[in-house]
């Protein structure tokens, strides 16, 4: 901006030099006019003198001497005017005062005295007519000298004009080129003034928007899930705080429902948080088909979604809405998932609560919907609970659980009791499959079933699984000692242990140490947890075979899995479940099922065992028909190692009692 107001104050002074330098151009002009005018006046005045003395002496009275002296005094005070400038009383220019044009004015005033001198020469010359030609003679030379004089002067003036007006005229060029230049330069910088004024409007424009953008970008991430896109607690908090009135309003029931995945935590240790992100995705959007318009759905954190049905007449509609919508986000999320080169199988518990009959607040009805959820993982995950007051009671109970098994292990309340496998020809005990039981001090002997997922889901299973590997460790050798047809003992891995890299490394390691190789270990793995990732169990399968771990299929039949996606992994046993077997007896229907779950095996060349059987019909089906092995309470219930020990051999149970192997 300060270099437009210097580029304007330049040229206005530019400018008013212009009118000056014209103002003194005019000014002189008029000076050498007035110059001129009395040069030639002073010509005028001599030749009028010089005439009126010819006049005179040629016999005319009319010219006096004083009219000749008239004459030269007026061209004397011309000259008189030329170099002191006019008289106070005439308006005139200013004496002349180039030296040179001076110099001549001298030279014209020494002419015009001496032609004054020739002039009263010739007066006094009258009475004698002899002396007039030389005088005449004389007063001609010095009028030629003077005429020379007085045009010499004048030239002198017009040259001095023509300099002043040359010079004039380049002062004049070099202002106006300097104004045309700053005026270009002037241009130049409006320019670019102008053009920086439209950067900085266009910067602030576009930092408008941006500071626009970035508050709407706070206000998304203030209330929407970067990662699903979902609102967030902040916003679900707030959108069931506006139903809640609106229904209370006018009588309206709602519903909020919670649920998360199965078992995601152990998906997202085993594969890895970009491919668990990715999980999320994908069940958010499955949600986001499921719902209504009007309905919201919102990520609350990590796997944790939930659900708000509003505008529900009555409770009966709002049970019928809940459960309808339930089933589907159920039977959604049950739809396997392909991420990369992996398929996951994925499960959802689903948890309802009811407004107002489970709370009247936002915090009361997620309180109560959780409960709810984990009502449903511990019937059995993959179904959906609505919200009772009973189930205070077992929520109650998981918490006293979650604590005393942090404690379990130190505290020494952790058994392993022992099931034989026994060969169905032979009826010999060939192996035995290692079952958790926890002694609690206050509530008994409690079956897996009570803590099992407890322990998986608080992160405690890991410590236990390597208990239950030291322990079968310290029992194999003995019980291998004492009975000829010992082939293997069995232990059990949940889905969660399955899915964790640690597990595999602590099975690794500790039948490397205990030297346990050549199948003496078999790991039962359930059928629902290989298919929550085929690709992981693949894996893990070939590295736990690499060492001589047997590998066996628990709970055959009970994750309705197909037939393709079993062949595709390379184990040794499938174990039908004891459902199946229960059945043999009184539901002839179930007879082409077991079958057919034989023959599968055998044609795979596969050992097949049967578990739960109770009875000798059961036994002579199952033989019949090919079954390899068995276990259940006809030939023994499960039991402590001690027991064990004696059913394999009476004479070894002193041996053992008296020199005891670790805990048990």
């Amino acid at each position: 901006m300060w270099q437009l107001i210097l580029a304007a104050a330049t040229s206005a002074a530019i400018a008013i030099a212009l009118l000056l330098l014209a103002a003194a151009d005019t000014r002189r002009a008029a000076e050498y006019g007035h110059w001129l005018r009395v040069a030639g006046q002073l010509k005028v005045e001599t030749t009028r003198g010089q005439l009126a003395l010819e006049r005179f002496l040629a016999g005319h009275r009319d010219s006096g001497p004083p009219s000749v002296s008239h004459h030269f005094d007026q061209a004397d005070r011309h000259v008189e005017t030329l170099l002191q400038g006019p008289k106070a009383e005439h308006v005139g220019a200013a004496p002349v005062k180039d030296p040179a044009v001076r110099h001549q004015l001298d030279a014209v005033r020494d002419r015009l005295i001496a032609l004054r001198q020739s002039a009263r020469q010739r007066l006094s010359t009258l009475p004698d007519q002899g002396q007039d030609r030389p005088v005449a003679e004389q007063a001609s030379r010095v009028l030629q000298q003077f005429g020379q004089q007085a045009d010499k002067l004048e030239t002198q003036l017009r040259q001095a004009r023509q300099a002043e007006r040359a010079q004039y005229r380049d002062r004049v060029t070099a202002l106006v080129v300097l104004m045309m230049v700053l005026a270009a330069v002037s241009a130049a910088l409006v320019y670019r003034f102008e053009q920086q004024r439209r950067r900085d409007f266009l910067a602030a424009k576009q930092a408008t928007r941006a500071a626009r953008e970035q508050n709407d970008a706070l206000g998304y991430l203030a209330h929407f899930d970067p990662l699903t896109r979902l609102p967030n607690r902040i916003l679900f908090f707030d959108r069931v705080g506006q139903v809640l009135a609106h229904a209370s309003r006018r009588n309206q029931w709602a519903v909020l429902m919670f649920l998360d995945l199965d078992g995601f935590k152990a998906i997202n240790d085993s594969l890895g948080h970009p491919l668990g992100d990715a999980l999320l995705e994908i069940m958010a959007e499955r949600l986001r088909r499921l719902m209504r318009e009007e309905d919201t759905i919102a990520r609350i954190g990590g796997d944790e979604f939930t659900v708000l049905l509003p505008y529900q007449p009555s409770r009966s509609e709002a049970i019928g809405s809940a459960s309808t919508v339930a089933e589907k986000i159920v039977s959604a999320f049950r739809e396997p998932v392909t991420l990369g080169a992996n398929e996951i199988h994925v499960t959802s518990s689903v948890g309802i609560a009811l407004y107002p009959q489970d709370g009247n607040s936002v915090d009361e009805l997620l309180r109560t919907a959780d409960t709810a959820m984990y009502h449903a993982k511990n019937a059995g995950r993959d179904n959906y609970q609505f919200y009772s007051e009973e189930m205070n009671t077992v929520i109650h109970h998981r918490v006293l659980v979650e604590a005393g098994l942090r404690q379990a292990l130190e505290q020494d309340q952790l058994r392993l009791y022992y099931q034989p496998i026994v060969d169905l020809r032979t009826r010999q005990v060939v192996g035995a499959e290692a079952l958790l039981r926890w002694e609690h001090p206050e509530h008994g002997l409690l079956l897996p079933n009570r803590f099992l997922h407890i322990a998986e889901d608080t992160g405690v299973m890991a410590p236990i699984g390597e208990w239950v590997l030291e322990q079968v460790c310290q029992r194999f050798f003995l019980w291998k000692a004492v009975c000829p047809t010992w082939q293997r003992i069995a232990i059990n891995l949940g889905a969660v242990q399955f899915r964790r890299p640690e597990t595999t490394d602590a099975i690794l390691s500790k039948v490397d140490v205990c030297r346990l190789g050549d199948g003496t270990v078999e790991v039962d793995i359930s059928e629902s947890a290989l298919m929550t990732d085929v690709d992981h169990s693949r894996r893990v399968l070939e590295t736990l075979r690499q060492i001589g771990v047997r590998i066996a299929i628990d709970d055959f039949g009970t994750g309705y899995s197909s037939i393709a996606n079993l062949k595709r992994f390379d184990v040794d046993t499938l174990k039908i479940h004891q459902s199946f077997v229960a059945d043999l007896d009184t539901q002839p229907t179930s007879h082409p099922v077991v079958t057919a779950m034989i023959e599968f095996a055998h044609s795979l060349e596969l050992e097949t065992i049967a578990e739960g059987v109770e009875t000798e019909s059961q036994r002579d089906f199952l033989l019949s028909h090919g079954c390899d092995k068995a276990q259940g309470i006809l030939f023994a219930a499960p039991m402590p190692a001690d027991e064990f020990t004696e059913f394999l051999n009476p004479r070894s149970a002193a041996q053992e009692t008296a020199t005891p192997a670790g805990r048990s």
